[in-house]
C-alpha cells in the first residue's frame, strides 16, 4: 500500500492514542523523526511552552522568534542527537542557549556599528574643512594651528559688487 506523496502520515500522539500505546520517549520520535519528518511535531508540542518561556524570558519579544529558530536548527540537527538520552529537553535548551548567545552578539555588534555610525554623524562635514582651514590660515593669522574662535563671514552685496565692476 502507498500513501500519496502531498498526504502527510497521521502524528505520533495520534497514532499512539489510536493503538493505545504509551507515548514515546523524545530519543525514539526524534530517531522515526529521521525517516517521517512529522514526527519531530510531538517533540515540539512536548517542548515548545519550556523552551518559549526560557527564550522570552531572556530575549523579550525577540523570544519567540528565537525559540522559533531553536526548534527550526534541532530539527535540521536531529541527526546529531544523541538517542541515548530518552528526553531531547537538554539538548534542546542548549540549541536555544546558542540561539540566544548568537541573537544578543548580532545585537552587540549592530549596536557598536551604529555607535560609529553616530559618532561620524556628529561631525559634520564643515567640521574637516575647518580642520583644513585652519591649518592653512594659521600662520597666516598668527593662531598656530588653532581655530579662530571668530569667523568672519564675507558676503558680498549688490553695492560691493557693483563698486568692484566698476573699478
Amino acid at each position: 500500500m502507498t500513501r500519496p506523496l502531498l498526504q502527510d502520515p497521521p502524528a505520533p500522539r495520534a497514532r499512539a492514542a489510536a493503538t493505545g500505546a504509551a507515548p514515546a520517549s523524545d530519543a525514539e520520535l526524534i530517531v522515526l523523526s529521521l525517516h517521517e519528518p512529522v514526527a519531530f511535531a510531538a517533540v515540539f508540542d512536548r517542548h515548545w511552552p519550556a523552551i518559549h518561556a526560557f527564550c522570552t524570558s531572556r530575549a523579550g519579544d525577540a523570544g519567540e522568534d528565537l525559540a522559533a529558530e531553536a526548534f527550526r536548527i534541532a530539527f535540521d540537527r536531529r541527526t546529531e542527537y544523541d538517542p541515548r538520552y530518552l528526553s531531547a529537553r537538554p539538548w534542546l535548551y542548549g540549541v536555544a542557549t546558542n540561539a540566544l548567545r548568537e541573537h544578543f552578539r548580532r545585537a552587540e555588534r549592530a549596536d557598536r556599528a551604529a555607535r560609529r555610525t553616530y559618532a561620524l554623524a556628529d561631525r559634520t562635514v564643515s567640521e574637516p574643512l575647518g580642520s583644513l582651514e585652519a591649518a592653512r590660515l594659521g600662520p597666516r593669522l598668527g593662531v598656530d594651528g588653532a581655530t579662530p574662535s571668530v569667523v568672519v563671514s564675507y558676503r558680498p552685496t549688490r553695492t560691493t559688487l557693483a563698486r568692484q565692476g566698476a573699478r
